[in-house]
């Protein structure tokens, strides 16, 4: 009954949207002719050759695309369930031939197995419920054929059409959820003599850039997937059924990537950080962007090689640019687009540049992280630093007096304030009380507490959290109780507990004592990540303990809780701080927490974008495009880019002659090619190095072989680089500085994380000591 309301209510909808089967009507959006004109081209594009394919197109409404499928491929089947849509399709597309249109309800659509070569899909699966849109994603598999392509594009986290709307059941999903779902079908297709399964691989995932420029909405994503096999497990795949499977699970996995960027340094997930990441040879540094970390490729939902488009400067982009390296890119840019050399320039050209930057307001400390970038690659001018010259150093004192710091009249709202909220809970007596029969429990803050909010009321206000009724149909449910959960904590943690503050550490040195406020923030999202981990799904990267607050009040104010009372327990003075700062549309869907509730998820915009991506981004006068997308099936027109760039990703792809053939047809002519990778001594290797190879599923070569491979394929002026040694003293300095750290570290993590980081950086060190490990740097031009 609940499906055929479902349904019935998306059928009201698209009727009530469809009475004049306008491209208007079909978009739900007034500029739905300027964004066709545009995300036409764009859309078709990203799509595999049609030439000789039997295609399948889902939603094809009024037939935006209908007509250029119908020119492209052998056979298009046109799918629509709203009959106006489909009689106008016919209309003015079926003198094209080749064509059948259907008027259907997807979710009762029903084709023979390997009917199509390519299922093309524009803004339907939102309209699906999960279970709808499972079952969909398992006709798909089925009804294409092997090595077959599925195309399809949403709207995700909110609506971006600007029509009006009654009521609006749209889904709108997160790119995650959609990730997650298409990757983990399977389709069992053996046969007698030989076992066969498939499933769908990530060939790429990125937003519609016609949206980004005409709307700024980076919330419409598209994805082009591909059948392949799945029985056969691959060996650099240490034993998962797909590559991705491996990097998510085993190669960095989320809390992996926040060790990573707690010893490297924000953006950093490769040995060295930014040190292993500076280029020396300044003529690269104009004309591409540094990749930043892996991190990146999982805030994007961790699923392929992750690469980017620059399209001022036309450079191929692997993964994410950290913030360090920004600053030296800006530069770069602004000497090349004035004919200077960024690593020679006089000091003249620097306070120019220096000058352009004050005059846009940049402070006084954003300035000196552009000295320091400077300084890390120009060549000393009269035997002394950039960041050391006399006139420099005038003008960074000089741009102090003119725009002081200005201390903030309001302390800062940030994690470490709330924190201290949770740290001012107690265990002891006046603070803490169970009702009759354990009904309730009473908490207060300690009497020396002082809130961020400093009223009366806030300061003594008590928190009562109530038993839940127990349940007889499902017992997990009674777990889930604050009481008993609250009550059995504090019998179990009293024989350690070694002061009166409610949350306390359960290990190690401080094993007993009171718990940071960085501890309580890293068990808040240890907790987020579990609920998600037991619905099957990747957490995103944004999620922060502090995010919580809005989240709260968000699902307090769409479940009917008035606004004054969410006022007074958030301890605001008005409603308008509710409404400017933490009100988010948690209808959005994707994945609920709320038991028995429709699935749903949410996250500020602030939280949705790429993990960290600094504010200097601002200073870049190029538009930079980010995709999920694997590079060994990615496929752009030749003479595309001007630099190809990628940092200790390639150990990873068995068939390296291929993919640098890839390199060089995308490169135009005098294009270059800068790529460091994890290499490997001549053979035969250790027993202990060949364990480590394949349990981390690479591929290496010796750095000689790497440069043969770059000649074979055409390149020229090609320098391939032993690094190891400087590899080596990096690690050194890596393993001082985990100890300087360790405190800190095991405070924020574990002692068991501390352990696995040094543990894996001191036998990376054997390694190369022994010479089995190398580390290469390789340069090349295509001519």
């Amino acid at each position: 009954m609940e499906k055929e309301t479902e349904r019935n209510m998306m059928t009201k909808f698209w009727k009530e949207h469809s009475k004049f089967a306008t491209v208007e009507e079909m978009m739900l959006d007034s500029n739905a002719q300027e964004l066709t004109q545009h995300e036409l081209p764009e859309i078709l594009s990203l799509l595999p050759s049609l030439a000789a394919s039997d295609v399948l197109e889902l939603g094809a409404g009024i037939g935006r695309y209908t007509r250029h499928l119908i020119g492209k491929a052998r056979h298009v089947t046109a799918v629509d369930f709203m009959e106006k849509f489909v009689e106008k399709n016919r209309k003015d597309n079926s003198h094209l031939g080749n064509t059948e249109f259907i008027q259907a309800d997807v979710t009762k659509l029903d084709f023979p197995k390997h009917s199509f070569d390519v299922v093309f899909s524009n803004w339907l699966l939102m309209y699906l419920s999960d279970q709808e849109l499972k079952s969909l994603a398992e006709k798909l598999l089925m009804w294409l054929r092997p090595g077959g392509y599925l195309f399809f594009r949403e709207s995700c986290f909110h609506q971006s059409g600007d029509c009006k709307r009654d009521f609006n059941p749209t889904l709108y999903r997160s790119p995650a959820y959609y990730n997650h779902l298409m990757t983990s079908v399977l389709q069992d297709e053996s046969e007698k003599t030989e076992k066969k399964c498939y499933g769908f691989d990530m060939v790429v995932n990125k937003t519609v850039q016609t949206y980004v420029k005409v709307k700024n909405n980076q919330n419409q994503l598209c994805w082009l997937m591909q059948k392949v096999r799945r029985d056969v497990v691959q060996q650099h795949q240490g034993g998962f059924s797909t590559f991705q499977e491996f990097l998510d699970n085993q190669q960095y996995t989320r809390r992996g990537i926040l060790r990573y960027e707690k010893m490297f340094g924000s953006g950093y997930v490769s040995t060295g950080g930014i040190s292993t990441t500076k280029v020396r040879d300044a003529e690269y540094i104009g004309s591409y962007i540094f990749r930043g970390a892996m991190a990146s490729l999982h805030a994007s939902d961790g699923h392929g090689e992750c690469l980017g488009k620059s399209h001022a400067e036309d450079a191929l982009l692997y993964d994410f640019p950290p913030i360090a390296l920004i600053p030296q890119l800006v530069f770069s840019i602004w000497c090349t687009t004035r004919g200077k050399d960024p690593a020679s320039c006089d000091i003249s050209r620097i306070l120019s540049f220096l000058q352009e930057l004050f005059d846009k307001g940049r402070s006084p400390s954003t300035l000196k992280v552009y000295v320091a970038a400077i300084a890390a690659y120009h060549a000393p001018v009269a035997g002394q630093s950039v960041g050391r010259n006399n006139l420099v150093v005038r003008f960074l004192k000089g741009s102090r007096r003119l725009n002081p710091p200005r201390p903030a009249t309001v302390p800062t709202w940030d994690l470490s304030t709330r924190m201290e909220d949770l740290q001012a809970l107690s265990v002891s007596p006046s603070c803490l009380e169970f009702g009759p029969n354990n009904s309730k429990v009473v908490l207060k803050p300690r009497l020396r507490y002082i809130p961020k909010v400093l009223s009366t009321t806030f300061r003594a206000q008590v928190i009562t959290l109530s038993t839940l009724p127990p349940s007889e149909d499902d017992q997990e449910l009674n777990l889930l109780c604050p009481v008993r959960t609250l009550r059995i904590y504090i019998k179990h943690s009293a024989p350690i507990r070694q002061s009166e503050q409610l949350f306390i550490c359960f290990g190690g040195r401080t094993k007993g004592f009171p718990v940071t406020k960085q501890r309580l923030s890293r068990w808040i999202v240890d907790a987020i990540e579990l609920a998600y981990s037991s619905f099957g799904l990747h957490c995103p990267m944004g999620v922060r303990a502090h995010l919580t607050r809005g989240m709260a009040s968000s699902w307090a104010w769409s479940s009917g809780v008035s606004i004054a009372e969410i006022c007074a327990v958030a301890g605001w003075a008005s409603p308008s701080t509710f409404a400017r700062f933490y009100n988010l549309d948690v209808r959005i869907s994707g994945l609920s927490l709320a038991l028995g509730q429709t699935s749903t998820y949410a996250l500020p915009p602030y939280a949705l974008g790429p993990h960290r991506v600094p504010r200097l981004l601002s200073d870049l006068p190029l538009q930079v495009q980010f995709e999920v997308s694997d590079a060994t099936k990615r496929k752009f027109p030749d003479s595309t880019f001007d630099v190809v760039y990628s940092r200790d990703t390639i150990l990873h792809i068995r068939d390296k002659l291929d993919l640098f053939r890839k390199f060089y047809s995308w490169l135009k002519p005098g294009g270059k090619l800068l790529i460091s990778d994890y290499c490997c001594g001549e053979k035969p290797w250790s027993p202990a190095f060949q364990d480590y190879v394949n349990q981390r599923g690479y591929i290496l070569y010796t750095p000689q072989r790497y440069g043969q491979f770059l000649s074979e394929v055409g390149f020229s002026n090609v320098r391939a680089e032993d690094r190891t040694e400087q590899f080596i003293q990096v690690i050194k300095a890596e393993l001082q500085r985990a100890g300087e750290m360790k405190e800190e570290f095991i405070q924020e993590f574990s002692q068991e994380d501390y352990d696995a980081v040094v543990n894996g950086w001191t036998k990376k060190l054997q390694r190369c000591e022994t010479g089995d490990q190398r580390w290469g740097l390789f340069y090349a031009t295509k001519e």
